[in-house]
């Protein structure tokens, strides 16, 4: 299940999945393009700023030119008018050049920042998911951090001319880029409608749930309030862990096809569903389950909605494809070898390759337990942080389980009004509507109708 975070305090994280459905079609109409070189400051540092560009833009309603779909507000028929400015700087003595780009509705702007996160090595979401947040009224701040929008794949600037860790890059993708695009984006929202944002939000899920949780730990007056879902945080070990499953198959030669795990998820289920007192397809109490597979007396496989993907030419006939940003990350940024013959691996090995991973990026790119380790330091953690789990969501969004909605508003509530999230609102495909509960609570089913969040209760055991 993903992990749902949530805190309020002016300068602490408030993590949440976040989840948009709204899509866009964008009509493009450059006004002004102006080049210049001029030193621009950010939290105390100088800029190179080599590059501005203002364009003014507006996504219409109905279908576009090429056969493309037109803008599909939420609850609105209206277009969508907004400035987006794009700063281009270099950092002094760093061979890089980010990107930051701030997108400004001209009506209706509710005085409020919101800085977009990103998913997998892209640091920034697609332009449909900035796109959302204006039309919710929001100043929308994202970063590429002098780094290709491809998520899956580092190799266009993980490493150098002589083939070692590009360290400049990385440290922007970890964590420097971040803290800067917070700070452009207030100082352009100021000289846009001539006042800063009254308040600022950090939004994203997986990498975006990552990069809240640094901002959190390493720029704590940066945002207001931070939703960081599904957090893709410990870089260095998880990149390095998920590619086990590939590692095991490979050394036993079988590639069992997607539908054993579809067998194993289905008896797990049947045998754990009932643990918090509702069949509904959703184990909810995961570590309360012990049912073990091998009972099943089927291999255990990686399917469809895993992170390894066997690739069967028919069912007795499989090979396994590993998730591609763990290849990448022990090739590119631990092995700094992108040529690397995994299947040279033995047990030996990997160990080694985890161990190096965690003792040279840990402190650049990895946080561990993060919860836990903030209530240990603070044990008044939840008057700023607060953590939800939506057991049976898969990452970011589906599954059976219900998905948070509405967030960005108990956010909201939390830091301009005070009214800190006693539940989180969720709703399953289905229909069934849950309140999560804040960790360490569970939902606990009291009697009547099991899709109605009104006959939960959050106590302390089921």
């Amino acid at each position: 299940m993903p992990p749902l975070h949530l805190s309020a305090s002016p300068s602490l994280p408030l993590d949440i999945l976040y989840q948009n459905h709204i899509t866009f079609w964008g009509f493009l109409f450059p006004l002004i393009s102006s080049l210049y070189h001029s030193p621009y400051r950010v939290a105390g540092r100088e800029l190179l700023v080599g590059y501005y560009s203002l364009f003014f833009y507006t996504w219409g309603a109905g279908t576009g030119p090429f056969g493309r779909p037109g803008v599909e507000f939420q609850g609105s028929d209206s277009t969508l008018d907004y400035c987006n400015v794009t700063v281009t700087y270099a950092h002094p003595e760093k061979d890089d050049a980010v990107h930051a780009t701030v997108w400004l509705p001209f009506r209706n702007w509710n005085n409020r920042l919101q800085g977009s996160g990103g998913v997998g090595y892209a640091m920034r979401s697609e332009d449909p998911v900035l796109a959302a947040a204006v039309a919710q009224n929001y100043t929308v701040i994202a970063t590429d951090g002098d780094h290709d929008l491809n998520r899956w794949s580092s190799k266009s600037r993980s490493l150098d001319a002589s083939g070692n860790v590009n360290t400049t890059l990385l440290e922007d993708f970890a964590y420097v880029a971040l803290g800067d695009a917070a700070t452009i984006g207030k100082q352009i929202a100021a000289s846009f409608y001539g006042r800063a944002p009254q308040y600022s939000y950090r939004s994203g899920c997986s990498t975006g749930g990552r990069q809240g949780l640094m901002l959190a730990q390493r720029y704590p007056t940066a945002y207001n309030g931070i939703m960081a879902a599904a957090p893709a945080i410990n870089w260095p070990g998880f990149l390095v862990a998920e590619f086990w499953s590939q590692f095991v198959m490979t050394q036993l030669q079988a590639f069992p096809p997607a539908c054993d795990l579809d067998a194993i998820t289905a008896a797990t289920i049947r045998a754990c569903d009932d643990i918090d007192g509702v069949v509904d397809g959703v184990i909810s109490a995961p570590d309360l389950c012990g049912f073990d597979p091998r009972t099943l007396g089927t291999p255990l496989s990686m399917g469809e909605s895993s992170l390894v993907r066997n690739v069967c030419s028919t069912s007795l006939n499989c090979t396994g494809v590993p998730f591609a940003i763990s290849v990448d990350w022990i090739s590119q940024i631990v092995l700094q070898d992108p040529s690397f013959d995994f299947t040279t691996l033995d047990h030996k090995a990997l160990e080694e390759i985890f161990t190096r991973s965690k003792d040279t990026y840990n402190k650049v790119i990895g946080t561990e337990q993060y919860y836990k380790l903030v209530e240990e330091k603070d044990p008044s953690v939840r008057d700023f942080y607060r953590f939800f789990e939506a057991p049976g969501v898969y990452h970011c969004r589906g599954g059976a389980g219900p998905v948070p909605i509405g967030p960005l508003g108990h956010m909201v509530d939390w830091v301009e009004n005070g009214i800190a999230p006693e539940t989180g609102d969720a709703l399953a495909a289905d229909g069934r509507r849950r309140g999560l509960c804040p960790y360490t609570l569970v939902s606990v089913y009291r009697g009547g109708d099991v899709k109605d969040a009104t006959n939960y209760r959050c106590e302390e055991m089921f």
